[in-house]
C-alpha cells in the first residue's frame, strides 16, 4: 500500500515555520506600505502579531493539505472527480483557517489588546478573504503535487539503477560460474586419463586439484582479485597441466613486483593460459613455452599470455574461433569495465600466438586481498 505524505509533511518543520515566517513578514510589510499609502496609522505592533498569526494558522494546517494531496492526487481518467473534491475541501480548509485565526486573533485582542469579543464580529469575520484561503490551498496543493512528483521520479530511478546493478552482477556471476565447470570439467578429465596410467600422479593432480578449487572460493562472491592472487591461481593450475604434459609444458611469469597488487578479475587470465596449452603446448611436438606478463603503461594494466605453438590460421592473423573461455573472457570485461577494457587475441611476429587484456589500473578493489604470490 503506497504512503501517503503526513506529518512532518514533505519538507521538514524547520522549512515550513521558516517558509510561513517569511510570508507573514511580507504580508506584514505590505499592510505597513498600504496603510501608510492611505493615510492611515501604521504599527508594526499591531500589524506583524495578525500577520504572523494569519500564517502560523495556515502553517499547522499544511501538513493536513499535502496528506490530501498525496491522499487523493489528481491524475488522468480521474481530473475532474478529484478536482471537485479538491475544491470542496478548499473551501472548508479556508473556513477552518478562518475559524482557528478568528478565535486565536480575538483572543489575543481580548488579553492583550483590552478589546471585547463579539460574535457578530466573529461570524462576519468568518466568511471573509474565504476565497483568498482557497487560493493559497490550491497552490500547497499543486506544490505538493511537484514535490510528490519529483520524489517519485527519483524513487523510480533509483530502484532502476539498482535493477541494473542487480542485472549486471548476476550476469557476472552466471559468467563465472559458468568459467568454473569448464575448467573443473577438463581438469577431472585428465585426472581419469591419469589412474591407470600413473595413480601416483592422479592423486598428486587431486591434491592439487583440491588445493586450486580453495583458493578459487576463496574469492566469494567478489569480482576481482589482486593480479598476485590471480597468479597463484594460475600457478596451481600450470602445476596440474605439468601432470599431463611434464616436460614438455614450462611456464614463467613476467609481472614487476610493483603491480602484483593491482586488482584484476578473478580468473581472468586462466581461460587464456588453458587456450594456450590446447592450442600451443598439445599441437606441438617436444618442449613448448608459456608465458603469462603484466606491465602498467600509464594508467592502463596490459596483461598477456603467449605460447610458441603453430600460429593461427587466419587470412587477417588476427581472429580466432571464441570458444566458451574466450566468450567469457570478453563478457566479463565488458561487464565490468565498459568500453575501458579489451581482448585481443592475435599471432606474434616472433612465432606463435598472443592473448592480450587491457584494463584500468586500480590497486582499489572490491574486496582486500593479500598482496602475496603465496
Amino acid at each position: 500500500m503506497k504512503k501517503h505524505p503526513s506529518l512532518p509533511t514533505f519538507f521538514g518543520w524547520k522549512t515550513l515555520v521558516s517558509a510561513w515566517a517569511i510570508f507573514g513578514s511580507y504580508m506584514a510589510c505590505q499592510d505597513y506600505v498600504v496603510a501608510i499609502n492611505q493615510g492611515q496609522p501604521a504599527l508594526w505592533s499591531r500589524v506583524l502579531p495578525e500577520e504572523l498569526l494569519y500564517a502560523a494558522c495556515w502553517a499547522l494546517l499544511t501538513p493536513l493539505i499535502f496528506f490530501l494531496t498525496g491522499r487523493f492526487p489528481i491524475g488522468r481518467g480521474r481530473l475532474v472527480r478529484r478536482a471537485g473534491l479538491h475544491f470542496v475541501l478548499s473551501a472548508c480548509v479556508s473556513l477552518v483557517q478562518r475559524t482557528l485565526y478568528g478565535m486565536t486573533f480575538d483572543l489575543y485582542r481580548v488579553l492583550f489588546l483590552g478589546g471585547t469579543f463579539s460574535w457578530e464580529r466573529f461570524s462576519a469575520n468568518l466568511l471573509s478573504f474565504v476565497d483568498y484561503g482557497m487560493l493559497l490551498y490550491w497552490l500547497l496543493l499543486l506544490i505538493g503535487h511537484a514535490v510528490e512528483s519529483a520524489r517519485t521520479l527519483r524513487e523510480k530511478e533509483l530502484r532502476a539503477s539498482q535493477l541494473e546493478t542487480q542485472l549486471s552482477r548476476a550476469q557476472l556471476q552466471a559468467l563465472k560460474m559458468q568459467l568454473h565447470p569448464h575448467f573443473l570439467f577438463n581438469t577431472l578429465n585428465a585426472i581419469s586419463v591419469l589412474i591407470k596410467k600413473d595413480p601416483d600422479a592422479a592423486r598428486a593432480t587431486v591434491a592439487r586439484l583440491s588445493d586450486l578449487l580453495r583458493i578459487a572460493l576463496e574469492g566469494g562472491t567478489s569480482h576481482e582479485v589482486t593480479l598476485a592472487s590471480e597468479m597463484r591461481f594460475l600457478t596451481r593450475y600450470l602445476e596440474i597441466e605439468k601432470t599431463r604434459f611434464g616436460d614438455r609444458l614450462s611456464a614463467s611469469f613476467d609481472v614487476a613486483p610493483q603491480i602484483r597488487g593491482a586488482y584484476i578479475p578473478g580468473m581472468i587470465l586462466q581461460p587464456l593460459v588453458e587456450n594456450a596449452i590446447k592450442h600451443g603446448v598439445a599441437k606441438r611436438r617436444g618442449s613448448s613455452s608459456i608465458v603469462v606478463a603484466a606491465r602498467k603503461e600509464h594508467d592502463i594494466l596490459c596483461l598477456s599470455v603467449w605460447n610458441e605453438g603453430p600460429r593461427m590460421a587466419s587470412p587477417k592473423g588476427n581472429t580466432v574461433t571464441e570458444g566458451v573461455g574466450l566468450a567469457n573472457t570478453r563478457s566479463r570485461l565488458r561487464q565490468l569495465y565498459g568500453d575501458s577494457a579489451n581482448l585481443s587475441v592475435r599471432n606474434r611476429d616472433r612465432g606463435g600466438v598472443i592473448a592480450e587484456i587491457t584494463l584500468p589500473f586500480t590497486t582499489n578493489g572490491t574486496r582486500e586481498d593479500e598482496a602475496s604470490d603465496g
